[in-house]
């Protein structure tokens, strides 16, 4: 008779949404007045935050790098390297997944608000490469 395991992962993560209401200034110039950035993490940091680990993801991708969260689909797109005992090990590691600037997955971006029109961006969201995050 064959015996059919899950494998239930004991790694600690958590989705949220940072909110400022203070101005975000993109390399190219362009600014918003406020911002929302979506991120994941995955593991405890330690006290003095030198076990952190920032992991970024392709342009058109999402901040989901790892595990399942309650409403997804499938795990995350680093699923195989994050995660209790793996290459990135959460029993050692705090690791942060930020979402980008200009996506569709909870960060600021051209369909959110804008506060002073009160109608989404659009066209008017600043353009957004790697380089306009710093």
């Amino acid at each position: 008779m064959a015996v059919s395991l899950e494998i239930i992962s004991t790694m600690e993560k958590t989705r949220k949404i940072l909110r400022k209401s203070q101005e975000f200034h993109f390399q190219n110039g362009k600014s918003i007045s406020q911002f929302e950035l979506a991120y994941d993490t995955y593991g405890k940091p330690n006290k003095a935050m030198s076990n952190c680990i920032l992991v970024c993801h392709a342009f058109s991708g999402s901040h989901h790098a790892a595990g399942k969260f309650n409403n997804d689909e499938k795990n995350g797109w680093w699923d195989e390297f994050i995660g209790d005992g793996k290459t990135i090990d959460t029993n050692k590691y705090f690791v942060v997944s930020v979402n980008n600037f200009g996506s569709c997955f909870g960060s600021s971006g051209p369909k959110s608000i804008c506060p002073e029109t009160k109608k989404p961006y659009g066209i008017d969201f600043p353009d957004v490469d790697c380089s306009g995050l710093g």
